[in-house]
């Protein structure tokens, strides 16, 4: 059985606020969270916590001209245990209106 591959853009509308990356349980088996090559400022990707005022989360930081923007993986485990649900992952943004790109996967 091979893996069907899906995307979508999130934007963090208003900064400070962390915002999770799916409004509801989307379990997967691999994410990777890319921060928009247009992007004035930082993205902070994490926990509920993640937050770009406290530097919690890990920075994808701003796109420089000419070069692959910044991103994390998430994986879940070789068996396929442990998924990885995307309404678990959260974001914040230096500079309203910024946001990430999510390539993820499905068996």
């Amino acid at each position: 059985m091979s893996n069907r591959i899906y995307d979508f853009i999130k934007t963090v509308t208003s900064s400070g606020t962390a915002v999770a990356l799916s409004s509801t349980n989307l379990k997967v088996n691999t994410a990777i969270v890319q921060a928009e090559h247009d992007n004035t400022g930082y993205i902070l990707v994490g926990g509920a916590t993640a937050l770009y005022s406290t530097g919690r989360g890990i920075s994808l930081g701003v796109p420089v001209a000419d070069t692959t923007p910044p991103s994390v993986v998430f994986s879940s485990s070789r068996d396929g245990s442990n998924e990885v649900d995307l309404n678990d992952i959260y974001i914040d943004a230096e500079t309203n209106g910024d946001g990430v790109k999510v390539v993820y996967t499905l068996a």
